[in-house]
């Protein structure tokens, strides 16, 4: 088990909870979503809410604060690793790296990425997440708008730290 969070004030605070299966399946199975509370009304609710031992919770590498303020109240997160493919920022690394993960598998005909009902935020992330709009498109990239994406950051932070640590615990020790 696992958890994953964007952090806000303003914008909503966000917590996945996520279990990932033999096959590396991931399952996002609860979420926590809230504005306008401090750390410690978070934390209070996201540790009544966990109820499995987590091995880790990715959060906002950028977030240095956040991080130290959590963890006075007993949710220590990590720094999500910003982890590169094909030379894309990783932002955009981690959006291909979901997409990917919900596509469906042509051996086992199942995505490799579940949403669980009750996660309803989440799932109207998906609904109404959006891309800039740009005039010149032979000389732009792909840019997302940042909005309605709290915990489609999260589980960014996630599928790319989880994936970034799988790499690396299978790739030779350079010699």
């Amino acid at each position: 088990f696992y958890r994953c969070m964007d952090f806000g004030a303003v914008n909503p605070t966000t917590c996945l909870w996520i279990a990932i299966d033999s096959n590396d399946s991931i399952y996002a199975f609860d979420e926590y979503y809230n504005t306008g509370q401090t750390a410690k009304f978070h934390a209070g609710i996201i540790n009544a809410k966990t109820r499995h031992p987590v091995i880790t919770t990715w959060g906002d590498p950028s977030a240095e604060q956040e991080q130290l303020d959590y963890a006075q109240y007993g949710v220590i997160i990590a720094p999500a690793v910003r982890f590169f493919t094909d030379g894309q920022d990783w932002v955009k690394s981690g959006i291909d790296k979901v997409r990917q993960l919900l596509k469906i598998n042509g051996q086992t005909q199942k995505p490799q990425l579940y949403i669980f009902n009750n996660c309803v935020n989440t799932i109207r992330e998906f609904e109404t997440y959006r891309w800039l709009e740009q005039k010149d498109t032979l000389n732009s990239r792909e840019v997302p708008v940042k909005e309605n994406d709290h915990c489609l950051d999260a589980l960014r932070y996630f599928v790319g730290s989880f994936q970034a640590r799988n790499y690396r615990q299978y790739q030779p020790e350079p010699e």
